[in-house]
């Protein structure tokens, strides 16, 4: 049985299996003296029981390879290296090699966004500022390695572990994504190096490595072929389009058979990631496709370019949606504001007294009289001549024009003949009485001569 569960190994105890691959077995182990819980990675049972054959061998040199590569890389971003070695658990048994790294207990991504899919039912594929988010951290873990001379050659979404952080500052740069990680904030850091490439002479020798799904051309090549394109950094851009791709579309840019999948990384255009997300900027469309040009000379210039990019279309496409959002709720406000400004219209615009005085009619008011309704003559000065009397009828009139004038904040309709028939009806009240007057005149004349006769 190759099975190594309740070994010691380098001082730790192995409790359990977490991850068996095609290279290498993943156990969670715990140090018999201080108690801390790590990763211990060992060649697989099936290349363990044959140590000296071919495949054996090749395990071996990788484990050292990716041990060698990253003892040079110290990252917050790339999974670090506790301890590296060999022991022979049984007398006469095979040497197994082994590395100890963090014990991660979120696991990779892929298996993250899973249990976020389907416990927390979160959508899938993801968003394009989520998939940005994922995307910044994988171009720095790599653009570093780069920079140290290193190439992955395996990126895909489960080589990257994830660890959950709870804890973040609410105001940085990635606040506004606080809805899409209501759990904590995962931060990514890359691992498995072992097809990780030194390329620090210009060109990697190795024969052709990693995951068809996610490999560029040029890691189809035969390097020994004198038309091979040699395998540097800008495949590490490649696969990191395709797993970001895969993220946000919900497919791969290629499926298919490994030899399929040579055809057409080599020959085939990629869909535009619009196509199969709506949902996506546009804008995109022409980063990735940059990004999975055949030739890597067509690419762009490093990995950490092509992620400023992504973020760039993000950053504008933000700012457009918040203009368009102010000026929603500016013309909102704009229709709330002349609603409101009609309403007041409608009940405190100041009309003329005339209206005032009909209006109050209408609403089964006192109607103020006409003397009050006539503004010019009535609020002239009196003269010094004029008696107390005089002045009393004055202030009476005063008093009427303040009664019309507080009244004339509440009503607006304006009748204009009613005022006309108002003042035909007064002059002929006083033709009538002029005429009384004057019959009554004749007959007193008519009896003072009668009488003097």
């Amino acid at each position: 049985m190759n099975m190594l569960v309740g070994k010691n190994l380098g001082g730790y105890r192995l409790i359990r299996l977490v991850e068996s691959g095609g290279m290498g077995d993943i156990y969670l182990a715990q140090h018999a003296r201080i108690g801390r819980k790590v990763a211990i990675k060992v060649v697989c049972g099936d290349l363990r029981a044959v140590p000296n054959t071919p495949e054996g061998k090749q395990a071996a040199v990788r484990f050292e390879r990716e041990a060698r590569a990253v003892a040079e890389l110290d990252h917050e971003n790339i999974l670090p290296l506790y301890h590296f070695g060999d022991e022979v658990l049984e007398p006469d048994g095979p040497t197994i090699t082994y590395l100890v790294m963090p014990y991660l207990s979120d696991g990779s991504l892929w298996s993250w966004l899973q249990r976020r899919t389907q416990q927390y039912g979160f959508s899938w594929p993801i968003s394009a500022e989520e998939a940005g988010y994922y995307l910044v951290q994988a171009a720095t873990a790599l653009q570093y390695a780069h920079d140290h001379g290193i190439i992955h050659r395996d990126i895909k979404p489960t080589n990257f572990l994830i660890r959950v952080e709870k804890n973040v500052p609410k105001n940085d740069e990635y606040a506004h994504l606080a809805h899409i990680f209501p759990h904590g904030r995962p931060k990514l850091l890359l691992a498995d190096f072992g097809l990780a490439a030194f390329y620090r002479h210009g060109r990697s020798m190795h024969r052709s490595v990693g995951t068809p799904l996610y490999m560029a051309p040029e890691q189809f090549d035969d390097p020994s072929l004198a038309t091979s394109v040699h395998v540097g950094p800008s495949a590490d851009q490649y696969a990191l389009a395709v797993m970001i791709y895969q993220l946000m579309t919900g497919r791969a840019v290629f499926e298919g058979t490994a030899s399929q999948l040579l055809h057409h990384h080599h020959h085939t255009p990629p869909t535009p990631p619009s196509v199969y997300n709506p949902s996506l900027p546009q804008e995109l469309d022409a980063v990735f496709l940059r990004a999975l040009a055949k030739k890597p000379e067509q690419r762009y210039p490093n990995i950490m370019a092509f992620a400023q990019a992504y973020d760039e279309v993000l950053r504008e496409n933000r700012k457009k949606k918040n203009a368009e959002k102010k000026e929603f709720r500016g013309q909102a406000k704009s229709r709330e504001g002349g609603k409101r400004f009609l309403q007041r219209e409608d009940t405190t615009l100041p009309v003329s007294p005339i209206e005032k005085v009909v209006g109050t009619a209408k609403h089964g008011g006192s109607l103020p009289s006409l003397a009050a309704a006539t503004v010019h003559p009535a609020l002239e000065e009196p003269s010094e001549e004029k008696t107390q009397p005089r002045k009393k009828i004055q202030m009476q009139s005063r008093t009427s024009f303040s009664t019309l004038v507080a009244a004339s904040m509440q009503f607006k309709t304006i009748p204009l003949y009613l005022l006309q028939q108002s003042t035909i009806f007064g002059a002929i009240v006083i033709g009538l009485v002029f005429l009384l007057l004057l019959t009554i005149g004749m007959l007193l004349t008519m009896l003072l001569l009668g009488h003097a006769r």
